[in-house]
């Protein structure tokens, strides 16, 4: 037996202790490792490429992106929204410079912390948030432009709003007495209303050229009430929202779990739960109550707030205006992935000021001209095929006739027929003769913004094969015979006009009676009126609403609050338009405003009345004009005898 182990037995045995150990060995590892990714917080899977955020500032736009970046990745963009008719459109966008990383970047950052203060965070973490809000609120002192508010959601009752503790802070001078005011936040709020404050945040219009970031510091128990306030209505607020949304879940800090569907359906608006919706970030560190967790937890926020976050700039190609548009990316080196698109809202357009350009005119027949007219933003379709923009004349003796050529119509063939270039074919009613001819365009608008209708142009053209002068001679004598004979009832129709006149003038004399003439003053005309108007306002964001004002004189809009009506919108003027109501009618004038005001489109210069139905556009709001009806009648009229 001895020597069989010696010989058989012992090498197995060594052989099965050596395994043992492989295996103890491999555990210890395993376990090694899941005790790291345990320590780490928990992250959600983020896509390829995500949009964080969309800086627009038209022609440009500045996309936060996120995922599989690096400062080497180039991207090709497009945007898919609505023209201004409703109709489906989309806008090419080209990268302009490089990928870079968003630290690198001296635009503004402002950073909106929603801070839990109620007694049912954790005490330990609790306080390491407040230490690292202090070293947040130092190193911001250090990037000039960057701005940090905090307010506090631990509350008295849930029906109450957010506490302000700093707004607007972040230079220098102010940073002891902003450390001071975070320092004295205290952890007695009894109630939390953290779905109040994000939707009343995220409901915001962020102002343009700023990065903006939301971040909630939270154990994730809500008690906001108000049907705008639920869980669903507050995620789907999230998940639409222009900001992002960052946070970390904080550890429970009474005795037992707290309510765990409060707590759940926060994380899930952190997507925390592995939803890939939106680009939000989470870290969750509810099951550890280590002060150093907190810090870990701010440093993983600030890291990919700096170091994993990369701009790339865009730069429209169109000359146009969307509304409703989202923006996705596609790589145009390695591997090509799209991103998750972006909701902008409005997107502007790149200024043009270049009218149509019209080439030569080509004569087709005696009585059929045609030319080409090109603009590299497209053409007005309608302006083409309106007779009242053409006019031609003879010339004779190197001067143009009075009297124009009738236009019988105008075509765009199909063929040659592109969206920068049309072909353009004009009938005339009747024959041309042999001679010189021009003709004179003007009101042609292309397809920009600014509409840039074409000046009045002028080109000559020369007929060879239309009718002679001696075709000329005999239609002209045939016409005047032909208009006697069929005008002679006009002469006959006047004769016995001027009898009945003569008649009804001596039975007037006759009678000696009194006629009272009412007059109008003509300056009275011009007087202010009072007229109740209704219009229905879309705002930016795409939300509508009807209004009505009764209005005697005048009215103003644009951002200031002190116009009748105002916005809160970057793109007004402080007096942006103003309607003016007399006895003719209501007007609008544009203010001067930076931007300009717009009238179905075309943009306002000058005083113009107001139709049913005049679509007014000025910043990021639309007026739609639905009635405007008399108060009262005030126009006074004197009576006098005759």
């Amino acid at each position: 037996m001895d020597r069989w182990m010696r010989k058989k037995g012992c090498g197995g045995a060594k052989q099965f202790i050596s395994r043992k150990k492989s295996v103890f060995r491999l555990s210890s590892v395993l376990l090694c490792i899941c005790a790291v990714l345990l320590a780490v917080p928990v992250q959600s899977a983020s896509a390829a490429v995500f949009i964080e955020q969309v800086d627009i500032n038209a022609p440009k736009i500045k996309a936060y992106v996120q995922g599989n970046v690096n400062t080497k990745t180039t991207f090709k963009g497009l945007l898919n929204g609505s023209d201004k008719g409703g109709n489906p459109a989309s806008v090419d966008l080209v990268q302009e410079g490089a990928t870079k990383l968003a630290a690198e970047d001296d635009a503004e950052i402002r950073y909106i912390f929603l801070l839990d203060n109620s007694g049912s965070v954790s005490e330990e973490h609790f306080q390491a948030v407040k230490q690292n809000l202090v070293a947040f609120r130092k190193k911001i002192s250090k990037r000039e432009k960057d701005r940090m508010d905090i307010y506090t959601v631990g509350v008295e009752s849930p029906n109450k709003g957010k506490v302000t503790v700093l707004e607007n802070a972040g230079r220098s001078d102010g940073e002891q007495s902003d450390i001071k005011k975070i320092q004295a936040i205290k952890r007695d709020g009894k109630k939390t209303v953290l779905y109040r404050s994000i939707n009343e945040i995220t409901g915001r219009s962020m102002p343009s050229g700023t990065r903006t970031v939301l971040i909630l510091l939270t154990d994730g128990e809500d008690d906001s009430t108000g049907s705008k306030n639920d869980p669903k209505t507050t995620f789907s607020n999230v998940k639409n929202a222009a900001i992002p949304v960052y946070g970390i879940i904080l550890a429970y800090g009474l005795s037992g779990e707290g309510n765990q569907s409060k707590i759940a359906m926060t994380k899930r608006i952190l997507n925390t739960m592995g939803e890939n919706d939106r680009m939000v970030r989470g870290s969750d560190i509810s099951h550890r109550n280590k002060a150093s967790a907190v810090d870990q937890a701010f440093q993983t926020l600030q890291n990919r707030l700096w170091e994993k976050t990369f701009i790339v700039n865009l730069l429209s190609n169109s000359n146009r205006t969307l509304s409703n548009a989202a923006l996705t990316l596609i790589k145009t080196n390695g591997k090509s992935e799209e991103s998750k698109k972006s909701s902008i809202g409005y997107f502007s357009h790149v200024s043009d000021n270049e009218a149509p350009e019209l080439s030569d005119i080509t004569v087709q027949s005696a009585s059929k001209i045609g030319f080409t007219i090109r603009d590299e933003n497209g053409l007005n379709k309608d302006d083409l095929l309106n007779q009242a923009n053409y006019k031609i004349f003879r010339v004779k003796d190197g001067k143009a006739a009075e009297e124009s050529w009738g236009i019988k119509k105008v075509e765009i063939p199909s063929a040659g027929d592109g969206s920068s270039e049309k072909n353009v074919v004009i009938t005339t009613e009747e024959k041309m003769y042999d001679g010189e001819y021009m003709l004179k365009i003007s009101g042609l608008r292309d397809a920009s913004e600014e509409a840039n209708a074409i000046e009045e142009t002028e080109k000559s053209f020369t007929v060879k094969t239309g009718l002679t002068e001696k075709d000329e001679v005999q239609e002209e004598k045939q016409e005047d015979k032909s208009l006697f004979q069929e005008y002679s009832w006009v002469l006959l129709l006047a004769l016995l006009f001027i009898f009945g006149l003569v008649i009804v003038i001596i039975l007037l004399k006759k009678k000696n009676e009194k006629v009272i003439r009412m007059e109008t003053n003509p300056d009275d005309l011009n007087m202010a009126d009072s007229r109740l108007i209704t219009l229905t306002v879309t705002d930016g964001k795409g939300l509508t609403k009807e209004l009505q004002w009764d209005v005697e004189g005048s009215f103003f809009v644009g951002r200031s609050d002190i116009c009748e009506v105002f916005f809160d919108d970057d793109k007004l003027s402080k007096q942006h338009f103003v309607i003016e109501v007399t006895k003719m009618g209501c007007y609008v004038e544009d203010l001067n405003s930076t931007n300009g005001t717009f009238i179905n489109g075309v943009r306002l210069s000058g005083r113009r009345m107001l139709s049913e139905g005049d679509r007014i556009g000025a910043g990021r709001e639309e007026f739609c004009v639905q009635s405007f009806q008399r108060s009262f009648d005030s126009i006074e009229r004197t009576a006098s005898k005759v």
